[in-house]
């Protein structure tokens, strides 16, 4: 696992969701990237199963460190979703997440590499235990969209107004 900070990551092409107005280029908060310990499309390993969770912590840290724990159920949830899609449905052999935030939003960004199919919402039946991932990202997020070079997925949070 590689920790490192990193510069915001280039604009996306796909955007789906409510517009965002211009936002400031983020600050970089943290970027990781785990190698999967199994190919893709195959059953998850233990290890590769507890990696949304690692980063869930990361994430919560971070937002801590940055003064914004209003903020982090919701970004853990979203960190949560993006990753364990990324790992189910990503066919690269990295799994890439990077956080970063301005004055009023945090961006979150997931990758699994490869060039797979776009990532979109499904309708998920309701004895399906899966499937409502992006439907939860859609919900919680500002905005999102999908980088149409890589299948990135990214998200923008907005911080809670204070009353």
């Amino acid at each position: 696992m590689t920790i490192r900070t990193t510069p915001p990551p280039t604009p996306t092409v796909r955007h789906t969701g409510t517009f965002t107005p211009y936002l400031p280029p983020p600050t970089p908060g943290f970027e990781i990237r785990f190698g999967r310990t199994t190919a893709p499309g195959e059953q998850l390993s233990a290890l590769d199963r507890a990696r949304p969770g690692q980063v869930r912590g990361l994430g919560r840290v971070q937002l801590q460190h940055w003064g914004m724990e209003g903020l982090a159920e919701d970004a853990e949830l979203v960190i949560s979703e993006l990753v364990t899609n990324a790992f189910q449905h990503g066919s690269g052999d990295s799994v890439r997440v990077w956080l970063g935030r301005t004055t009023t939003h945090v961006r979150i960004e997931v990758g699994g590499g490869g060039s797979g199919p776009q990532p979109r919402p499904r309708q998920a039946e309701p004895w399906e235990e899966g499937g409502r991932g992006l439907y939860l990202v859609d919900a919680l997020a500002e905005s999102w969209g999908v980088a149409s070079s890589d299948g990135r997925v990214w998200c923008a949070l907005a911080l809670p107004r204070e009353s």
